[in-house]
């Protein structure tokens, strides 16, 4: 009986010891498995970094000295952490965060500035040249116009052609102004321009119902073709500054100077008032 009663406490022994490994090993097993999680859940160091922009923008919407220091700051740190580590959750939320139309317009120009210096003016992201193509927000697609280059975007030719189709289609004059802004800095310009384009910017000119904001930087990009097309330009500025509707003196006055120092004429240049100056700079 005896030998009995220590069997039974060995083989309890046994039991009670195996129960205790695998308890360790389940413990251990569901401690990893909380850390992994909450590595997944808790924001990195950059994702806390984000957000405080994010909140700056949110904070302060006049941005002064020192705020303007912070936001630096910011943007300085999210790019020397995310050129370190490419792949680091903050470079995902920072492309949603930029794509999200629910975000401030502030906000999401600022995040597009550290996405150029991250990629490069030559080398825009998919997600941005998508967005430049069919995104909602005219005045986030302007920036983008301006702040990358055109290789970045398409192949200069196809690019070209884009910016005339901003000029002629249902863009708002946000974009046009971008359009025009892209084609007055576009390299070796006068050799994509064909005359079937002089005759859309002939059209947008000589329009009435065309906004000044956008007939003035037209004009004075016409002066840019007077080698290629000098016998056209020519006809174009004369036309309006023989027909030109009141209420845009500026045009007609770099119609005239246009001419007299490229076309060989004498025109009286019309006078512009102060008023009508800080206007044209203002807008």
């Amino acid at each position: 009986m005896k030998k009995v009663r220590e069997f039974v406490k060995k083989a309890f022994g046994r039991l009670l010891a195996i129960r205790r490994k695998y308890w360790l090993i389940g413990g251990g097993a569901v401690l990893l498995v909380m850390a992994v999680i909450i590595a997944l859940i808790r924001p990195s160091r950059l994702e806390n970094i984000l957000s405080g922009l994010s909140e700056s923008y949110q904070a302060e919407s006049m941005c002064h000295e020192a705020c303007m220091a912070s936001r630096r700051a910011f943007s300085d740190e999210l790019v020397k952490g995310l050129r370190a580590d490419p792949q680091a959750k903050a470079g995902r939320r920072l492309q949603t965060d930029f794509l999200d139309e629910k975000m401030s317009l502030a906000l999401r120009s600022g995040l597009l500035k550290i996405i150029k210096e991250l990629s490069g003016a030559d080398n825009a992201p998919d997600y941005v040249s998508e967005y430049l193509q069919s995104g909602i927000n005219d005045e986030l697609r302007a920036e983008i116009l301006s702040i990358y280059s055109m290789s970045a975007l398409s192949q200069e030719s196809d690019l070209f052609d884009y910016y005339f189709k901003i000029l002629v289609g249902n863009e708002n004059l946000i974009m046009k102004l971008a359009a025009v802004r892209a084609l007055g800095s576009f390299p070796g310009k006068a050799e994509y321009l064909s005359s079937g384009q002089l005759e859309l910017m002939k059209g947008i000119i000589l329009n009435s119902g065309t906004d000044k904001r956008l007939r003035q930087p037209l004009i004075l990009l016409l002066n840019e073709y007077w080698s290629a097309y000098a016998q056209e330009v020519k006809e174009i500025l004369m036309a309006y500054y023989l027909t030109a509707a009141s209420g845009d003196t500026i045009s007609r006055a770099f119609a005239a100077d246009s001419l007299n120092r490229f076309g060989g004429e004498e025109l009286q240049v019309p006078e512009v008032s102060p008023q009508e100056w800080d206007e044209y700079y203002n807008n």
